[in-house]
């Protein structure tokens, strides 16, 4: 969400939403929402939780939908506006010109259930570590999913993604 500042810049600020594995027709992408719940933190990241809403008994203390259909671009940054930034933790970015060099996980690990995690680094030599999970499924140019970091290693890309702290075990 973006938050004009009295001296003319926008600031924007993230924040993730559990909904306790429970579907909210309220949590769509583009809407507009006033939320009341708890907040907390998991792994290090802000989120709010125990946040309620029945379409069908509206009541003042629920998720209020405020208006739909809103664009979400994607804050486009530099590496060096992420690295070590709690204020990017739950924002939408876009990162251009990346370079894979390495990483662990997928099915280099000998496992095809494993997250990957890719280290990349910008023109300037700047480092970012990219930590896909295990359940998301992205695609090569042929359709194919990519099960391995060494996909990345060479290739220039961009991506555009939620910045998180991960934390591994």
């Amino acid at each position: 969400m973006d938050f004009p500042m009295e001296d003319g810049t926008v600031k924007t600020y993230g924040l993730y939403i559990f909904t306790q594995y429970k579907s909210r027709d309220c949590l769509s992408v583009g809407n507009l929402l006033q939320l009341k719940g708890e907040f907390a933190t998991y792994n290090g990241n802000y989120q709010l939780v125990d946040i309620s809403y029945d379409p069908y008994f509206e009541n003042p203390e629920d998720t209020v939908i405020i208006s739909k259909n809103h664009v979400i671009n994607p804050l486009e940054v530099e590496v060096n506006d992420v690295n070590n930034n709690p204020e990017m933790i739950g924002v939408l970015v876009s990162l251009k010109g990346l370079t894979g060099f390495g990483g662990y996980g997928g099915t280099d690990a000998g496992a095809e259930t494993n997250g990957i995690t890719v280290y990349a680094k910008d023109a300037k030599g700047n480092e970012l570590n990219i930590r896909i999970d295990k359940n998301a499924y992205i695609r090569d140019e042929n359709g194919e999913r990519i099960r391995t970091y060494e996909y990345f290693e060479g290739k220039t890309f961009d991506i555009i993604g939620l910045m998180g702290l991960y934390e591994s075990q």
